[in-house]
């Protein structure tokens, strides 16, 4: 996508935008929670309005944001981009974040919409992950960071220039010292975005020892929320927030990064550290092996049925469903399995056989597939260590997150669920991991999502599957 170069514009008016982003971003038409706040009147602090703020003027500054999720951080990252190109010249703005997905999609996402929807004609020449203003030394790029890899931010050099840090809480450390060698010039400046995993790294640090601006935005406080209905369109809405503290509690690591914007404290009887489970999100493997599908029956209405997808160390997608005031028949499960595995070329399914498990068992028996019964509440292999196989199981998963050897896809619920399993040691040492009558006891729901991906790993005796030819067509 490109246009013809029209860089007077941006000459005649850059320093009017210098001190005032957010009038820059009334000239060119886009809204902030600013406009919101005034027109619906509401006891609201305007934290995108504060982003900018930190931001304006020239000099030296580095703007630490940590927010939950849907409050249109990636939004006004993309405008403060936009804001510093047109403000400064020449200047050079990065923008970077640890994959290319959150680098090309997201904010260059948001970017192009920056560039397509304004009022007024932005010119240059806008590309993928590039945007030339036609002169030398004027120009944003955006590419990802991986670790061990610091010197990405070489060779950059201009008086005025903006670095663009997006879910900067999955950047390594060396990537930061990378960072800070080129924000030496009078007018290097920093906005470094993300939603506040774990509790360490750099963007952690910045919190703990308050360098320069650090700014945090609670979900539960911006304008849709305190509005009670949308008058931002894209951000969290009241319903969202109550449905995920419902769920998890106000005190699941999970909430506490992707509502409240808090860096998360793991229980000391958390099974899964949350940034074990982060590492395996962020984690991209090969597939191998057999393709398996996990299967997690839903006890009542309100529980889902999940199946999960599973190739060597990597979990793919997760099929969830929920029948309302009943729980699917085995039949209609069956049906859903076989129809995912012939989708995704499954060749074996694992199935949580206790109670309602055993319908869907019986019928993928019936019509001929590879199925294995995962009876959790059997002894274990290793009675001394754990009272039945469930125990094993959830410690084997573990392990796998501890050693590095599985893959997740970034589902939040999936996320919250593995992160709110307990263990605890019985008066033998063995590993006991708590009821799931007892998580209800503590608020919670079922963890389905967790425990079909449980099931997809659960380890199986081939002999004890009943195999009648394969995968039928």
């Amino acid at each position: 996508m490109s246009t013809k170069p029209d860089i007077s514009e941006a000459l005649a008016i850059r320093k009017t935008w210098q001190d005032d982003p957010l009038a820059f971003c009334t000239a060119m038409g886009w809204p902030t929670w600013a406009d919101a706040i005034a027109e619906h009147g509401l006891d609201c602090d305007d934290k995108q309005g504060a982003i900018l703020e930190a931001l304006a003027g020239y000099g030296r500054r580095t703007v630490w944001v940590r927010s939950g999720n849907g409050v249109g951080k990636t939004y006004i990252a993309s405008i403060a981009a936009t804001w510093f190109l047109y403000a400064f010249a020449p200047c050079i703005v990065l923008t970077t974040a640890p994959t290319d997905r959150q680098v090309k999609h997201l904010l260059w996402g948001e970017i192009r919409k920056r560039f397509n929807d304004s009022k007024q004609p932005l010119g240059g020449e806008l590309l993928l992950q590039q945007w030339h203003s036609g002169m030398p030394e004027w120009y944003a790029l955006g590419f990802t960071s991986k670790p061990n890899d610091p010197n990405r931010f070489q060779g950059f050099h201009s008086e005025n220039i903006l670095v663009i840090v997006d879910e900067a809480n999955g950047i390594a450390q060396d990537v930061w010292d990378g960072i800070r060698g080129i924000l030496t010039t009078p007018n290097a400046k920093l906005l470094a975005i993300g939603n506040p995993h774990v509790p360490e790294g750099g963007f952690y640090d910045a919190f703990q020892k308050d360098r320069g601006n650090c700014i945090c935005i609670d979900a539960s406080k911006n304008p849709n929320v305190l509005a009670g209905r949308v008058v931002i369109p894209g951000l969290t809405t009241r319903e969202s927030i109550d449905e995920w503290i419902e769920d998890y509690g106000k005190d699941n690591p999970v909430v506490q990064s992707r509502v409240y914007g808090n860096f998360p404290s793991d229980s000391p009887d958390q099974l899964i550290p949350t940034a074990w489970i982060q590492a395996a999100v962020d984690r991209t493997l090969e597939r191998s092996g057999d393709r398996e599908i996990g299967i997690d029956v839903a006890r009542s209405g309100e529980d889902e049925t999940v199946l999960a997808d599973r190739q060597g160390d990597v979990v793919g997608a997760l099929r969830c469903y929920r029948s309302g005031s009943e729980p699917l028949r085995g039949y209609q499960v069956a049906d859903y399995a076989i129809a995912f595995g012939k989708e995704i070329g499954a060749t074996r399914y694992k199935v949580d056989a206790i109670g309602v498990g055993v319908g869907p068992v019986d019928t993928l028996h019936e019509r001929g597939y590879t199925v294995f019964e995962i009876v959790v509440s059997e002894q274990s292999s290793n009675p001394e260590r754990f009272p039945n196989k469930r125990c094993e199981e959830w410690w084997k998963l573990r392990k796998r997150f501890e050693e590095g050897r599985i893959d997740i896809p970034d589902d939040s619920k999936l996320f919250a669920q593995l992160a709110s399993i307990r263990w605890k040691p019985d008066n033998r040492g063995r590993v006991v991991i708590e009821k799931k009558q007892d998580a209800k006891a503590r608020g919670l729901k079922s963890p389905d999502r967790a425990e079909g991906v449980l099931m997809a790993f659960a380890s199986v005796d081939d002999v004890a599957g009943f195999d009648f030819g394969g995968l039928i067509g």
